[in-house]
């Protein structure tokens, strides 16, 4: 699974609209749903990290012998304050 097609399956797990995460992330709805589609490959780090962020996950790159590897992994809840 290529990682637009790990932030959709996160999207939809989450029952999300392409909507949501695009307000939650600062990013255009349209580079979302072309992203998603398929229909453009050019999506910057910064996007992909807002992106991950915005699903409550962390974008993690990391070197590999073969170059750069991207991970999403679950970001740690915040400590909640009880009152």
């Amino acid at each position: 699974m290529d990682f637009i097609a790990t932030l959709r399956a996160a999207r939809e797990e989450r029952c999300l609209s392409s909507e949501a995460v695009a307000r939650t992330s600062g990013l255009h709805p349209q580079t979302i749903r072309k992203a998603e589609s398929g229909s453009t490959t050019r999506v910057t780090v910064e996007s992909l990290r807002a992106w991950a962020k915005a699903l409550d996950d962390e974008l993690v790159i990391l070197p590999t012998e073969s170059g750069e590897e991207m991970q999403m992994k679950p970001v740690a809840p915040a400590a909640q304050v009880v009152s």
